[in-house]
């Protein structure tokens, strides 16, 4: 009896973070009346086709290093620098394939180096990737001069020829890390290295490589998602990038994300972005001030650490 109690609890614990979305859904649309209304969808819609997605981009940019027992806070200028990049490429070639190819190009590499530093030399993630930050963002306002890029029109047309294109891609990128990191043996050995990086060498992975790897991935989704935010602004700005880390480290976490290597889950990313906008768009439809809510996004990553060390601990009573 004691046993099934203690599986329900755990079960329970699990499941908290859908629980908690649940609860902020019902909270703001009975006491908001233009969050969400059966005869009224429009602020839903607008939630899961313009808002959500880029949540959820940031928190997988996140989510992949903190699998292998890392993090990147250079998510925000790499947005930065690789958008800027994408949006001069349009402007001197107006060739929007080759634009996106140099985005990504840059992404990459800034996600390369990263994992580098921390997996060949030893830098630790948070070093590594801060310095990172800080070359990116200056990289940025070199090649900028402080100005703006506007009107790349054939390349905005790519991604809001559909109102559902933003959701769409990152929920392709959602499934496809989800097959990369559970279903084949790549992911089974980058949790491995995530346990522990030194047994998985010895027993014959190479765990530098999955650790550049897992950066290179970051990088990869980062660069996409500043892409994704130039096409809905209409203008690559160099300060785009700005809150952008911190988001991220606040919708994975949020999400049920964990610092400790192979405890994190690609679904923390889905889960915690969705958490962050309803969280966000329910609280300016309730009228809280902006510094407010930025305090209701520190309370709940408080409480999302709380919960994880609850469970942990759960989990080390059950065995």
């Amino acid at each position: 009896m004691k046993a099934e109690k203690l599986n329900l609890k755990l079960l329970f614990i699990k499941g908290s973070r859908v629980v908690v979305l649940l609860v902020l859904f019902i909270v703001f649309s009975v006491f908001t009346e233009n969050f969400f209304r059966f005869d009224n969808w429009s602020n839903i819609g607008n939630i899961l086709l313009q808002e959500a997605p880029f949540y959820m981009m940031l928190a997988l940019a996140m989510v992949i290093p903190m699998i292998v027992g890392g993090l990147d806070l250079s998510v925000g200028s790499n947005i930065s620098l690789s958008s800027f990049v994408c949006a001069m490429v349009i402007r001197e070639t107006e060739n929007p394939l080759l634009a996106i190819i140099a985005g990504l190009m840059v992404g990459c590499l800034i996600g390369t180096l990263n994992g580098y530093m921390i997996a060949k030399i030893g830098v630790p993630p948070f070093v590594a990737t801060y310095s990172m930050d800080w070359i990116a963002k200056g990289a940025v306002l070199v090649i900028s001069k402080g100005g703006q890029i506007t009107g790349f029109n054939s390349f905005r047309a790519i991604f809001n020829s559909w109102r559902g294109t933003y959701l769409l891609i990152s929920l392709v990128f959602m499934v496809l890390a989800w097959i990369l990191y559970t279903k084949t043996v790549f992911g089974k050995r980058t949790y491995c290295v995530g346990c522990n990086a030194e047994a998985a060498r010895i027993s014959g992975m190479k765990s530098a490589q999955i650790r550049i790897l897992a950066y290179l991935a970051s990088g990869f989704v980062a660069a996409m998602t500043g892409m994704m935010y130039i096409s809905k602004l209409g203008a690559a700005e160099p300060t785009l990038g700005g809150a952008f880390t911190m988001e991220a480290i606040a919708a994975a976490l949020i999400g049920g994300a964990s610092f400790v290597g192979a405890k994190s889950k690609i679904s923390n990313a889905l889960v915690g972005g969705l958490i962050i906008v309803v969280l966000n768009n329910g609280l300016i439809h309730i009228g809280v001030p902006g510094v407010w809510q930025d305090c209701a996004q520190g309370v709940i990553i408080i409480a999302a650490i709380l919960l994880e060390r609850l469970l942990e601990k759960m989990q080390t009573e059950r065995s």
